[in-house]
């Protein structure tokens, strides 16, 4: 291994822990806040399914929740 590829492979190393940290403190964030997420992928799911069902009315809701015909048919397939 080159010292060009070393210092590569630290700085990713670095930039890992780094974000290994950041991830750490806001889940730490999102607990003090009363969510008990696992990870931030989840945290990231859920915000983006909020944000979904913001724009629905409630009658689309009701209708994604009960599943339509049209849904059940895709997902059997």
């Amino acid at each position: 291994m080159t010292k060009r590829e070393r210092d590569h492979a630290a700085k990713l190393e670095r930039i890992m822990r780094s974000h290994e940290g950041w991830e750490k403190r806001t889940l730490a964030d999102l607990r003090v806040a009363g969510y008990k997420f696992t990870s931030i992928d989840q945290a990231n799911r859920y915000l983006k399914a909020q944000r979904t069902m913001a724009g629905m009315s409630s009658q689309q809701i009701v209708a994604a929740r009960a599943g339509t015909p049209e849904q059940e048919t895709e997902q059997a397939a």
